[in-house]
């Protein structure tokens, strides 16, 4: 992974796209930029074109369409849907690929642009690394204009294809009629999902569902984020509660009792569910709880993990032919839908699971294997990460050192990783164990060793 901040403010590129502060490191002129470079890369065809919520996002979107078209490349604007949406829909209508506005979890004033491949994957590495070459060199001019579209049918495509998922009973979901409270954090999905639950009979709460990306909470979908979702599931009676991030890829479950299971459990739900239907290979970041591994343990099936990143995990995905892959930070992927993390696809499934076993959340939560996870990030720009990890490598013990991303120790039933984001001029880290006070210690000492440095 690559960033290029020369400090804490300018743009962080990486295989998650290019973010940055609005008006100061992610500025026009660097849209126009990338706009340029991926017209080149799509070799001047179809480029379909999206956003999240932001408010900064609308404007941004007019630079992408006139510098797109202006260049020739015909542009297909399906307006604020989703990330996946987005995604699916470039394989779908057979666009030669996409560009996403949004900055996913990020704080507010952050945007980003997102780079879709006409294979429906977000750009790997050297792909991005191409990109990335290509930027400031001069494009060749072209005597017309490329079309302008808008297409509005980009959302009922993406719930056809997961209602075409063959252990879905659509049919069964609408007579049960499940209750779901849902926060969309005022978000991209903050239409589109409740409008998929519904078309699935289900019975919908609406929670901070205003798409204006004011953000009433933190983006993340945390269990200490969702506080105000715990307590709205309880009043309203609902089944279960989901609660998404911004771009609506990745998604966190409350019981219907109001307890928030966290993020990293969505993956693991998930599995315990599909695994039950095909059995496959798994493919999770370095960063993903190892309940997935205990999950597929039980299945006999393989997991293979990836660097953090979900163009890393879908790569990894296609090389050992996984039947399901994903991040612990709520992302779920289903290659026969999506070939990115999707949150509708994730819910879909789980409502599923809750239909076929016949139980509530609260029960199937507490057949999930238990261990606890702690998370901590440093601000720290990623140039000094070696620093870190020299230090980090104290910690190591009798500890199994791996360096395939940044730094990751496992000793036993328990683990450590630190690493530079890609979205973020932060160090991360992660640590779990099966008690709450080891995996503290574990993820204190870390901080404690980053922040002597």
């Amino acid at each position: 992974m690559f960033l290029t901040e020369e400090n804490m403010r300018d743009p962080i590129v990486s295989v998650s796209g290019v973010r940055g502060i609005v008006g100061e490191g992610f500025t026009d002129e660097l849209v126009r930029e990338y706009a340029r470079a991926f017209a080149e890369l799509t070799e001047y065809g179809t480029v379909l074109v999206a956003r999240d919520a932001r408010p900064s996002g609308e404007d941004i979107v007019r630079v992408l369409i006139d510098t797109l078209a202006e260049l020739g490349c015909s542009v297909v604007n399906i307006g604020m849907v989703p990330t996946p949406t987005a995604v699916l829909n470039v394989k779908e209508t057979h666009a030669d690929g996409g560009i996403i506005v949004t900055a996913s979890h990020n704080p507010i004033e952050y945007n980003g642009l997102k780079f879709v491949s006409s294979e429906g994957s977000f750009l790997d590495l050297s792909e991005m690394a191409r990109l990335r070459g290509t930027v400031g060199k001069d494009t060749p001019r072209v005597k017309a204009t490329g079309k302008q579209i808008r297409d509005t049918t980009a959302l009922a495509r993406h719930i056809k294809k997961i209602k075409s998922i063959p252990f879905v009973d659509s049919g069964a979901l609408r007579k049960r009629n499940f209750k779901i409270a849902i926060d969309c954090v005022n978000g991209g999905a903050s239409m589109a999902y409740p409008a998929m639950l519904e078309s699935l009979g289900c019975i919908c709460a609406r929670l901070f569902c205003e798409p204006d990306g004011t953000f009433p909470r933190k983006p993340e979908p945390t269990a200490e984020n969702l506080s105000l979702l715990s307590k709205f599931v309880v009043a309203a009676r609902a089944d279960i509660g989901f609660g998404v991030d911004p771009d609506g890829d990745r998604v966190s479950v409350v019981t219907e009792e109001g307890k928030a299971l966290g993020e990293e459990s969505t993956i693991v739900l998930v599995a315990r569910y599909l695994l039950g239907k095909k059995k496959g290979p798994v493919v999770v970041n370095y960063s993903t709880t190892r309940a997935i591994d205990d999950v597929a343990s039980d299945f006999g099936v393989c997991v293979e993990r990836a660097q953090v990143g979900e163009a890393n995990v879908v790569a990894k995905m296609k090389d050992v032919k996984a039947v399901l892959g994903g991040e612990g930070n709520g992302g779920v992927i289903l290659p026969q839908v999506n070939q990115t993390r999707d949150a509708a696809v994730a819910m879909t499934l789980i409502l599923e699971y809750m239909l076929e076993s016949g139980k509530k959340m609260s029960e199937l939560a507490l057949k999930l294997p238990r261990y606890h996870i702690e998370k901590r990030k440093v601000g720290m720009r990623s140039s000094d990460f070696q620093k870190v990890a020299q230090s980090a490598r104290r910690l190591q013990g009798n500890g199994e050192l791996n360096k395939n991303d940044g730094i990751r120790i496992v000793w036993g039933d328990s683990w450590l990783h630190i690493r530079p984001s890609g979205t973020e001029p932060v160090i991360r880290i992660i640590a779990e164990a099966k008690t709450r006070q080891k995996a503290k210690l574990i993820a204190n000492e870390a901080a404690r060793l980053i922040a002597e440095l």
